[in-house]
């Protein structure tokens, strides 16, 4: 566990650190703040005795490292462009293309 806790904040500190846009898809992608919330519920659980991350499950530290290596490979400027022109960060890893345009085709709607 102290692996992947150290590979984690190694990722965050070279990869997600270094550009705050990058470092604000990830963190608005509704799967991270889904754990943090949970994290962060443990942590104050524990009365806030050392860090959130302290209390990532093993699957939870692995979706979160697999989560900022793809963050970590989109270029600042395609989230910044994101962000002033269509008002919204994007998600790496959502669900499938083709699935939402069959939704759309289907259901209807964007």
């Amino acid at each position: 566990m102290e692996d992947l806790k150290s590979k984690f904040l190694s990722l965050h500190r070279v990869y997600l650190e270094s550009d705050n846009w990058i470092m604000a898809a990830f963190y608005g992608d509704p799967d991270v703040l889904r754990i943090n919330r949970v994290l962060y519920e443990r942590w104050s659980t524990a009365n806030r005795s050392g860090e959130p991350i302290d209390y990532a499950s093993k699957k939870e530290l692995q979706f979160l490292i697999k989560k900022a290596y793809r963050y970590a490979s989109i270029n600042p400027n395609v989230v910044r462009s994101e962000w002033m022109f269509r008002g919204r960060l994007p998600r790496i890893g959502g669900s499938n293309a083709f699935l939402r345009l069959l939704k759309r085709l289907f259901l209807g709607g964007k």
